[in-house]
């Protein structure tokens, strides 16, 4: 039985599963709809006529025999279907994989179609596509279930779930879901993620990087106190002996390395492998801000 705000959806199969009742509706300009619009028809209208949804000129197009409904853009190498996705129309979608659209094609960066639908946080594509086609929901390079942890659509991470996508799942480079909810800046996603008892705060990732590391790295305050709070180790080091201050001080943080060194959790003349400092890292990378500042609170240069 479907717990509150859920909908039962019934497959080809028989098998039933629990989804979210509605889609959340984020205003335009929040961080849930900072994603690629960027227009993918330079090279056919084919392209333009799936990102507008204009399924009558799809039909038409295809009717004519003069477009492979298959082609790329010039972009991105995406393909009518993979905009199809990206923009939510799941007629226009599953019209074109009637018409034998290639469901297993990826674009320049490995994405599928299912990556796009669920990259731009469309739970009711994923509805659409997944009881319907043997699609993989666990794919290797960047799953769906990856980039909704990124992209903050907590929907459409709760259907993909229930679709029996692995939440223990690693990408290719060996980072996991709570290190994309991290990367992606999501505080709500990051405190779901941590309601799942199979998520491990501490993971190590991509060169032993921590959930607590990327929220570092990208400045993250908001994100990194929660996981502070919620028991993330702060002397935790990657695999180059890199702590969370070596991190911030790399992007050039400002801010993030102020409140780290305030809170006087870490030792301000730690060095890596390379035998580099905080104030080092920065210098290497023209990051003066954060070197002056490092260096005014007595940090090693040399």
């Amino acid at each position: 039985m479907c717990s509150f705000g859920q909908r039962c959806l019934k497959t080809r199969s028989g098998k039933t599963v629990c989804v979210q009742g509605q889609k959340q509706n984020y205003p335009e300009g929040s961080p849930q709809h900072e994603v690629d619009k960027e227009e993918t028809f330079v090279n056919s209208p084919l392209h333009d006529a799936c990102r507008k949804g204009n399924l009558t000129r799809v039909r038409s197009i295809l009717s004519q025999g003069l477009v492979d409904i298959n082609i790329r853009d010039g972009n991105h190498g995406k393909t009518p279907l993979m905009v199809a996705a990206q923009e939510g129309h799941c007629r226009i979608l599953s019209f074109l994989i009637r018409k034998g659209a290639n469901m297993s094609q990826v674009d320049n960066d490995g994405k599928n179609f299912l990556h796009w639908a669920c990259n731009c946080g469309h739970v009711g594509m994923a509805e659409c596509l997944l009881p319907q086609y043997d699609i993989d929901i666990n794919h290797k390079h960047v799953s769906p279930l990856l980039q909704a942890a990124y992209r903050g659509s907590k929907d459409v991470f709760e259907f993909l779930v229930c679709m029996g996508a692995n939440v223990s799942q690693v990408d290719d480079r060996g980072d996991k879901v709570l290190h994309w909810g991290c990367k992606g800046g999501h505080l709500g996603m990051v405190k779901y993620l941590l309601s799942l008892c199979s998520v491990d705060i501490n993971s190590s990732g991509k060169m032993g990087v921590t959930p607590l590391m990327w929220a570092a790295l990208y400045g993250y305050r908001d994100i990194f106190q929660f996981l502070v709070r919620m028991g993330a180790s702060l002397s935790q080091l990657d695999d180059m002996r890199n702590n969370i201050l070596h991190r911030a001080s790399l992007a050039g943080r400002l801010e993030m390395v102020k409140y780290i060194i305030r809170q006087n959790t870490v030792n301000i003349n730690a060095r890596n492998k390379d035998g580099e400092t905080a104030a080092m890292i920065a210098k290497s990378g023209n990051k003066s801000r954060v070197y002056n500042f490092l260096v005014l609170w007595g940090c090693p240069v040399k």
